[in-house]
């Protein structure tokens, strides 16, 4: 979603274009709805990758949060 092309996306990973369009397509159906759709060589986000993004990302600061706890709690307790 951040670069707008899986060029640049796969770029960005350090993989192969061919890579990120397999990615894209598993998450697709894995979700089962679809997430970006093509405007020539770009990709456009939908509705659905957003809100999905912004869950991911609300996820990942919760696990991050809840590791950082472990983590202390493991240092109080010896």
């Amino acid at each position: 979603m951040r670069t707008g092309s899986l060029a640049k996306a796969a770029e960005v990973l350090n993989v192969s274009t061919v890579s990120v369009h397999r990615a894209l397509h598993s998450l697709e159906q894995g979700v089962r709805c679809a997430l970006f759709r093509h405007e020539g060589r770009n990709l456009r986000s939908t509705d659905a990758a957003q809100m999905l993004a912004d869950v991911a990302g609300e996820v990942l600061t919760l696990m991050s949060d809840g590791i950082r706890a472990t983590r202390r709690a493991i240092r109080r307790t010896g």
